[in-house]
């Protein structure tokens, strides 16, 4: 099912003084980045529904997501194993399956990564950070070509678009890790900026 974008006539009504205006992905990928949507907030429902909110009920839903992104990535992993499983040998205990945890060098590591990721997607604007979104990030991902026909571009103008930011992310990553190995060394040389 095709995503659908609803924005209000009147940004400021309430209520069952609103009246929506249904809107293509093309003319909602066109109105979030023209200046009549400043201000304006817009809520993903199930991924098939895109609705403006007030800025309460924006921030509700960004508290919500977060939580969530937050769980999903806090998971232990932990698993239960039955005494009884195939995979606990007569002659063993089970130790024998259960995994090696990572150990801390590559957990620091990882976090460092994931921080500089986050600081350089910050950095995108956002026609680039929405791409990245629906390709990426979303509960339903979608294809280059369901984006190309939600924003009206051709399928080869939505890759060659998403490779382009994949190199600018690249770049600013690489930036921000050699600007805190300059810090942890006490170089701390300039500021991080995008390139």
């Amino acid at each position: 099912m095709a995503t659908q974008y609803f924005r209000k006539k009147d940004p400021y009504a309430e209520g069952s003084a609103i009246c929506w205006i249904e809107m293509t992905g093309q003319e909602f990928y066109a109105f979030v980045n023209s200046s009549e949507a400043e201000g304006r907030h817009f809520i993903y429902m199930d991924d098939d529904i895109v609705i403006e909110a007030n800025e309460q009920q924006f921030r509700e839903w960004v508290s919500e997501k977060n939580h969530s992104d937050y769980l999903r990535r806090c998971e232990t992993g932990i698993e239960t194993l039955s005494l009884y499983s195939d995979d606990v040998s007569e002659s063993g205990n089970g130790e024998d399956v259960i995994r090696d945890p990572m150990d801390m060098e590559e957990q620091v590591v990882l976090k460092l990564r994931c921080q500089a990721l986050r600081i350089a997607m910050s950095r995108l604007g956002s026609e680039n950070k929405y791409m990245l979104y629906r390709l990426y990030f979303a509960e339903n991902t979608c294809s280059e070509n369901k984006l190309a026909l939600e924003l009206g571009i051709t399928k080869q103008a939505v890759n060659k678009r998403k490779k382009n930011i994949l190199k600018k992310l690249k770049k600013l990553v690489v930036k921000f890790e050699k600007s805190q190995q300059y810090k942890v060394r006490g170089k701390n040389k300039g500021s991080f900026t995008e390139p």
